[in-house]
């Protein structure tokens, strides 16, 4: 995850890049931080079903509004194969140096930490369990600690729902897959 509830090496990794593709993002200031030192060396396309939001905060050299799915089908068979191996592993790196550090690796002295509790949920769960977040820092922590390796297992509104959000999201994965779990969480303020 990327911006100011991301990790550290993502961001390296975005103000590093010579291209950033965007697709149906807002580049708001939780992503970006300073529009003056974000990604300055990269080339940004914008794919975005909203033309409101292309240019709006950071500038881009390349906008597509379209409908994602239709401009993915569209441009993916136009784009070569090419290895970056030597960028990938730069971005490995980063990546277990911050992972060492993670709070999920910590003992947790007895204490209810959300980084653990929602680590052994997607362990029970094995990872199937369609997971429902309402708003919040909550949406965070899933993010970060429930690993996500089958497609549509998350329901979340990202930046764009209300508080409450949730509340009637457990019973849609019910209807849609009646034979796969679906769990939801809601945290308070002062949870930890």
């Amino acid at each position: 995850m990327m911006g100011m509830h991301g990790e550290a090496f993502v961001n390296r990794a975005i103000q590093g890049a010579d291209l950033l593709l965007a697709f149906g993002m807002r580049f708001d200031d939780r992503v970006t931080g300073n529009l003056k030192t974000y990604a300055p060396h990269a080339k940004k396309i914008h794919v975005e079903i909203d033309a409101s939001e292309v240019g709006k905060n950071v500038p881009v050299d390349a906008a597509l509004i379209a409908d994602l799915r239709a401009a993915l089908v569209a441009l993916t068979p136009r784009v070569p194969v090419l290895r970056h191996d030597a960028w990938l592993a730069e971005i490995g790196a980063g990546q277990q140096e911050t992972r060492s550090r993670d709070i999920i690796h910590q003992p947790d002295g007895g204490r209810l930490l959300a980084a653990h509790v929602i680590h052994d949920l997607w362990e029970a769960t094995g990872g199937t369990a369609v997971v429902v977040t309402d708003v919040g820092q909550h949406q965070m922590w899933e993010a970060q600690y429930y690993k996500h390796d089958q497609p549509r297992t998350l329901i979340t509104s990202g930046g764009l729902g209300t508080m409450g959000f949730a509340l009637p999201r457990p019973s849609e994965p019910r209807w849609r897959a009646p034979r796969r779990r679906s769990g939801w969480w809601r945290a308070t303020a002062g949870s930890r």
